[in-house]
C-alpha cells in the first residue's frame, strides 16, 4: 500500500490557497492515483477526466497547469503533478519488497516453531538454549531474560535470609535436569527457566 504525503504546511501554499475547489479536489485524487498507480506524478487527461467526471476538466487542468502544480508535456494527452514531498515509485517497490521479504521470514519463524524446530527462533522464544547468552545469577540479567532472584552468598552456600539453614536449600538442591548446580529448588547457577530446570 502507498500513502499520499501532504505536509503541515500543505496549505501554506499560496498555489494551492488560490485554487478552486474543483481544481484543489482534482489535484487531491490526481496524487492519491498517481501514488496508487506508482507512475511518479504522470497522469494523463483522460484519467484526469474518470476522476472527476462532473467537472470541466479541460478547464479545471489549465488551472492546475497555470498555478505550476501540474505541467504539460509534449503528449497532448500526458500531464505531470509536481511530485515534491512523495515517494518515488522505485522507493516503494524496495520498501514492499523489505516489507514481504520480512513478513515471509516471520511467518517461516512461525512454522518452524510450532513444528518445534527452534533453530530460527528469536531470544523470545523459551526454548533457545544459548549457553554463550546464559550468565550465573550473580551477574546482571540483560533486559530481555525475566527477573530471578539474586541470591546472596550465604544463601548459595544453604544459610537463609536470616543466615539459618534451610531445608533443601542450594547446598542440597544438587543439579537440575538442565545439568546446572541447583541454588533453590526451582533455580540453577546459570539461570535456566524453571521449566528446564525440574
Amino acid at each position: 500500500m502507498t500513502w499520499t504525503r501532504l505536509s503541515d504546511d500543505f496549505y501554506d501554499n499560496d498555489a494551492i490557497n488560490d485554487l478552486s475547489h474543483e481544481a484543489f479536489r482534482l489535484h487531491i485524487y490526481g496524487l492519491s492515483w498517481c501514488n496508487k498507480q506508482l507512475t511518479d506524478g504522470r497522469i494523463t487527461r483522460s484519467r484526469a477526466r474518470r476522476l472527476l467526471p462532473d467537472i470541466d476538466t479541460d478547464q479545471v487542468v489549465s488551472e492546475l497547469v497555470l498555478s505550476g502544480l501540474w505541467s504539460a508535456s509534449d503528449s497532448p494527452d500526458d500531464l505531470f503533478l509536481d511530485w515534491s514531498g512523495q515517494e518515488t515509485a522505485e522507493q516503494v517497490k524496495r520498501r514492499q519488497k523489505r516489507n514481504a521479504e520480512s513478513q515471509a521470514a516471520y511467518r517461516d519463524r512461525g512454522d518452524r516453531h510450532a513444528a518445534g524446530d527452534h533453530s530460527a527462533c528469536t531470544s523470545r522464544c523459551p526454548q533457545v538454549e544459548s549457553k554463550q547468552s546464559r550468565k550465573p545469577l550473580t551477574e546482571p540479567l540483560s533486559k530481555s531474560a525475566p527477573s530471578r532472584p539474586v541470591l546472596s552468598l550465604r544463601e548459595e552456600e544453604g544459610q537463609g535470609r536470616a543466615g539459618r539453614p534451610e531445608a533443601a536449600s542450594a547446598g542440597d538442591a544438587g543439579t537440575g535436569k538442565c545439568g546446572h548446580k541447583m541454588i533453590t529448588d526451582r533455580h540453577c547457577v546459570m539461570g535456566c527457566e524453571p521449566e528446564v530446570v525440574k
